[in-house]
């Protein structure tokens, strides 16, 4: 970065401008507040720039405003350039502000090393040795011993290889970056026994003629991780390096700890630009006090009386600092507690635990059993409330595909194992792994009511026994049912519905309800009593009794299962009463007999002295952490683990180091600084003022200190210039910063620990092997004694498994036989192939020979024949266009031997002269009649054209007579009893033809019933209909009297009809982490019938109960408008919950399943 003076000497301020992703500039920005502006550059972490963009500007000063430049472009994704700084990426869409009368954008953006996040390295092995290594894919790194055909690796992947991008650990990271290139990267250095280490490979022959690389190897094995984190945090561990971003040329620099920055020579001091001077404990020196935390929002609450703080002043609880009467109270503070940092001074007390032993404890450790005992009781609790028959047991398993049913089994044989090994029943083999029985599950140790029994007390077996007995057994008669008839198929097991032990309270108020609900009903329409039932029917009044004896039974398990929620309700108080005064009694604060606190309860002077000597920073440790499966119990025991570590931690961490913190003059503004402005490099050294004699600071000597941070408004350089160093932690004489840079997590706070590991280095000089010494090597393994012995071990274990899976990897495997399903080869050599088929896109032989071959297009330079014909030679296209053939050939080989059947012709042509006539004489055809003659030779049929050209047919019987013309035939066809009545059409004889009366059908095909007369000469016919119309009255009035009457009962019962809610999960009930997430979907029933797409989303309100009440509340708020499916993660269900779905009708809630999540 580059600051420039004005002639009055003022630093002049940057040009800000609007870039699109492309790297164009599109326009200068013109309307920024100065005083919004705020740039901070850090070392080794992302620069941050904000600022606010008016959105109209008065470029004329005549109150004509008119749109800022770029004003509208400014959103998520484009860059800020500044001239002589660099390139800023906004990463959050910019936040508008409008006070009624102007509109306003605020900024935020990041330096565009932000982009290295963005990309991520997936799979990415170096230096590992593993199939893939980046190592092994670099072109010609591998050579193959032509004496033994082992392959042989020249060298690995170095840090930096300008010559040689593939073995280039920066490049190889870089491939996904174009727009970023290496920089700067220090060649080698000095170690601290002074021998030189090379960060860019440093080659040398040796005696022999070859090549030696020497230069220091990091390994890395990365799954998945962006770019800038890998750089800033695995490499720079691993190479002692720190990375340094170009912003402005987007070049990546990296310098060895030990070469980072370079001496200004600018001293500061109070005799010159330095205000003043604090000394205090740096990020890496001294803390007294610890706010412990672990991953996965582990705290030590549990086990440290509610606090997440741990303190140690051994190094400062010495007189003269304090006095003697504050040690004395302040230790015997800490020993009552039992949480002094020599634990040997701690005071124990004897306790009665609940399984009625006695146990010495500290307070604190005490503390730690009320809690877990509490954990264990709310668990039991939450439990016999919550509790609801396991989903899998509602599902209508004969709706899945067989495919769907085959995983749902297999995750629900995952679910009983894991609970067989968590809780320990599961039975192991003497190499300790759990034997599997048929069905897939593990045997157990217990068995019968044995199990049950251990099961019951460890809270599991209602679990278990959904699993096993029910959901197990009706997802393989599902799969067995899709292979039979409707008649033939198993019904599920459906004992579970009345086995009340499955219900908790919740659960069995709602069934008491719905039962009460349907006796109701019952009762309402007379099923309460017997009656006569028809046959095919149901009969309401059976269904009335078992209802009754439902509701009874649902009634007496409700008061059971509601006292063994008081009586578990009852400990877990009685934990928290025994608990809650442990906090007072070791309390700081609040115990006043520890002599910290006056009569009012607040701190005295020794008590405000012991506050003032805390130093608090975060202690963070991911080793230990919690997942969703981990109950009270076990979060209390990865508690007490995290505790112990910080402990220890913070031991090591209690003893002083110091960090010198100037107030330093706006150095821009100075024109004597003028000189030294460009030299304040991030990394650079500049000289302090300190004295080492005196402890907190003072004048004297000078001491060199990293430049960490600067922050400047580069609108107005003037405004502010402020800087900060990194922590130069001092050991005897020494001071430097390295823990502070290479311990430092982006965008996390600097004053804070993190415990993690990192990827190690070979720091000694990379040797190759050469076949030389590969050579020399393998004769001393294979002469070695073991050797014979342990290849013959391998071998024989290979035999005695012929069904296991052998992953062998070499460079030649020579094998006698090998037999398999299915090979796979990118090269197969073979003297002899024997196979039935062989399906190949190109098959190139010199020679082939076949006894039947079958092809689509066959290209043939030269046919040799012997024999060629339509059954066994070969077919050949001859025509005009490619065939000459001998005219004699054709006359006299062809046309002299030629007959009808050969001819395939379309037509053949008669001329005016031309008859056809058959050998008997009796067919003869011309050009337009054919004739057929009798043996006298008079024509019997003729067909074909007359002579005034229309068609002429003529048909005489045997006797001469024609009996058949073109114009139909004639009477001497026809005689007597020649037509009988089937040969005459229907519908065509009128009535007038007939010699008798005819009373002609109605519209029906019947006699109208007016046509008919009774004896006496009336219309019988009109009198019927009278009668007929008023019997049907009076039948249509009955009808509908019932219809009316069954259609109001029909309602009635519809609408007491109780609605049911079913779960369908996609994992089942059980989350870990091979199964993150599940999705529970709804179904909902009217009696038997589905209706859940009657109702939308609103209708359906999801809750959840757990130990958090108040992430229940979030999450409850987050899921209030209503969905018929939600996801549930692990997060979710973290120490276990009770998510429950209730369906409302105008707001009234109907009914509600639960589900369980461990």
């Amino acid at each position: 970065m580059e600051f420039i003076k004005d002639i009055f000497n003022h630093t002049e301020p940057y040009d800000f401008y609007l870039v699109n992703p492309e790297g164009k500039a599109i326009c200068a920005l013109n309307s920024i507040d100065t005083s919004t502006t705020s740039l901070t550059a850090t070392l080794n972490d992302r620069w941050e720039l904000s600022f606010s963009v008016e959105k109209y500007i008065d470029v004329n000063n005549d109150a004509n405003f008119v749109l800022s430049n770029g004003y509208e472009y400014l959103d998520k994704g484009m860059e800020i350039y500044i001239d002589r700084i660099g390139y800023f990426v906004i990463t959050e869409g910019p936040s508008v502000q409008f006070d009624g009368y102007s509109e306003m954008k605020t900024v935020k953006a990041e330096s565009c090393d932000v982009e290295l996040e963005n990309k991520d390295l997936v799979t990415f092995y170096v230096n590992t040795g593993k199939t893939g290594s980046k190592e092994y894919t670099a072109d010609g790194n591998v050579i193959e011993d032509k004496l033994t055909g082992n392959k042989i690796l020249k060298r690995y992947v170095a840090l930096y290889d300008p010559d040689n991008r593939q073995l280039s650990l920066l490049d190889l990271v870089l491939e996904k970056l174009p727009g970023w290139s290496v920089g700067h990267v220090d060649e080698s250095y000095i170690d601290e026994e002074g021998n030189t280490k090379w960060l860019i490979p440093y080659k040398r022959q040796n005696e022999n003629g070859e090549d030696e690389w020497f230069f220091v190897r990091g390994t890395f094995e990365e799954e998945s991780i962006n770019v800038y984190a890998f750089l800033t945090q695995k490499v720079a561990q691993a190479y002692r390096c720190v990375f340094t971003f170009d912003i402005l040329n987007r070049t990546i620099n990296c310098y060895h700890i030990s070469q980072l920055g370079k001496d200004t020579g600018i001293s500061l001091s109070t005799t010159n630009y330095i205000d003043s001077l604090s000394v205090t404990a740096a990020t890496n020196d001294v803390y007294t006090q610890f706010n412990v935390a672990g991953g996965e929002n582990l705290d030590i609450k549990y086990v440290n009386f509610g606090e997440i703080t741990i303190d140690n002043l051994s190094y400062v609880l010495k007189e003269p600092l304090v006095s003697k009467d504050l040690i004395d109270k302040y230790e015997a503070y800490l020993k009552y507690r039992g949480t002094h940092w020599d634990s040997t001074k701690n005071e124990k007390v004897t306790y009665t635990l609940d399984d009625g032993s006695s146990k010495e404890m500290t307070r604190r450790e005490y503390y730690s059993y009320l809690t877990r005992m509490w954990g264990k009781y709310k668990k039991v609790a939450a439990e016999i409330k919550n509790r609801v028959p396991n989903d899998g047991l509602k599902i209508d398993w004969d709706t899945f595909k067989e495919d769907e049913l085959q995983k749902q089994l297999d995750i629900y044989i995952d679910a009983v194992n894991f609970i067989l090994l968590e809780y320990g029943y599961a039975k192991k083999n003497e190499n300790g792994e759990p034997i599997k029985k048929e069905d897939g599950t593990y045997e157990t140790i217990l068995t019968g009511d044995e199990l049950q029994l251990q099961m019951r007390k460890d809270g599991c077996w209602y679990t278990y026994t959904a699993y096993v007995d029910g959901v197990i057994p009706n997802i393989k008669i599902a799969i067995d049912n899709i292979y039979k008839s409707d008649d033939d198929k198993v019904k599920p097991i459906d004992k579970w519905e009345t086995q009340w032990e499955l219900y908790g309270v919740d659960e069995l108020k709602i069934k008491i309800k719905s039962y009460q609900n349907t006796l109701d009903t019952l009762k309402q329409n007379g099923y309460d009593k017997p009656y006569e039932v028809s046959e095919n029917t149901t009969d309401y009044y059976q269904v009335y009794q078992e209802y009754s004896q439902h509701l009874t039974d649902a009634q007496a398990a409700l008061q059971e299962r509601e006292s063994e929620y008081e009586a578990a309700n009852k400990k877990v108080e009685d934990k928290l009463n025994a608990r809650t005064p442990l906090i007072g009694e070791c309390s700081l604060k609040k115990n006043k007999s520890f002599g910290f606190t006056d009569d009012t309860g607040n701190y005295n002077t020794l008590g405000k002295t012991v506050l003032n000597l805390y130093v608090t920073t975060d202690y963070v440790n991911e080793n230990y952490l919690i997942t969703s499966l981990d109950d009270i119990e076990t979060y209390v025991d990865r508690a007490e683990d995290l505790y112990q570590a910080a402990v220890k931690e913070l031991s090591s961490q209690s003893q002083p180091q110091y960090i010198y913190s100037p107030q330093i003059e706006n150095l821009l503004c100075d024109e004597n600084f003028s000189p030294y402005l460009n030299q304040l490099v991030l990394g650079d050294y500049i000289w302090l003022e300190i004295d080492d004699r005196n402890e907190f600071g003072g004048h004297g000597n000078l001491e060199k200190f990293r430049l960490y941070t600067f922050s400047f408004n580069p609108r107005d350089p003037s405004e502010k210039f402020e800087i900060s160093f990194t922590n130069m932690i001092k050991s005897q004489a020494k001071r430097d910063d390295e823990v502070f840079l290479l311990n430092s997590s982006t965008k996390n706070n600097r004053n804070s620990i993190k415990s993690n590991t990192y990827t190690g280095v070979d720091e000694s000089i990379n040797a190759i092997l050469t076949p030389e010494l590969l050579k020399a090597l393998t004769g001393q393994l294979t002469s070695s004694p073991g050797f014979t012995d342990a290849v013959g071990n391998v071998c024989e274990y290979i035999q005695c498994q012929p069904n296991s899976v052998l992953n062998i990897t070499a460079n030649l495997t020579k094998v006698n036989k090998i037999v398999g399903t299915e090979a796979e080869f990118e090269k197969f050599f073979s003297k002899y192939i024997d196979a039935d088929y062989i399906n190949a896109r190109v098959v190139i032989a010199n020679v082939g020979e076949f006894k039947d071959l079958t092809t689509e297009v066959a290209n043939i330079k030269t046919l040799l024949s012997g024999t060629s014909s339509t059954e066994t030679g070969f077919f050949i296209n001859l025509n005009a266009k490619n065939t000459k053939i001998d005219e004699a050939w054709i006359s006299n080989l062809v046309a002299n031997n030629i007959t009808v059947s050969d001819l395939v012709a379309g037509d053949i042509t008669l001329s005016d002269k031309m008859r056809i006539l058959s050998d008997n004489g009796n067919l003869v055809m011309n050009g337009s009649t054919m004739q057929f003659l009798n043996p006298d030779g008079k024509v019997g049929i003729q067909i074909g054209y007359g002579t005034d050209s229309s068609p002429s047919i003529i048909v005489k019987d045997d006797k001469g007579a024609i009996i058949l013309t073109s114009q139909g035939i004639t009477a001497d066809a026809i005689t007597d009893g020649l037509i009988v009545n089937d040969m005459l059409k229907n519908a065509t004889i009128s009535k007038d033809k007939l010699g008798f009366s005819v009373v002609e059908g109605n519209s029906q095909g019947g006699v109208d019933i007016t046509q008919i007369y009774d004896a006496s000469g009336n219309k019988w016919g009109a009198q019927y209909e009278q009668t007929i119309t008023g019997i049907n009255g009076t039948l249509n009035e009955l009808t509908d009297s019932i219809n009316n009457t069954k259609t109001e009962l029909d309602q009635k019962i519809e609408d007491n009809v109780p609605y049911e809610i079913r779960f369908r999960t996609s994992n089942g009930t059980t989350l870990n982490s091979k199964i993150p997430e599940t999705t529970i979907s709804i179904t909902l029933f009217k009696g038997t019938n589905e209706v859940t797409d009657q109702y939308d989303n609103s209708h359906f309100i999801w809750e959840r109960v757990s130990y958090d009440s108040a992430s229940d509340t979030y999450w409850n708020e987050q899921h209030s408008n209503g969905t018929k499916n939600i996801t549930v993660t692990r997060s979710d269900a973290r120490y276990g919950a009770c998510f429950s779905c209730s369906f409302l009708i105008d707001e009234e809630i109907i009914t509600t399943r639960k589900i369980r999540y461990k």
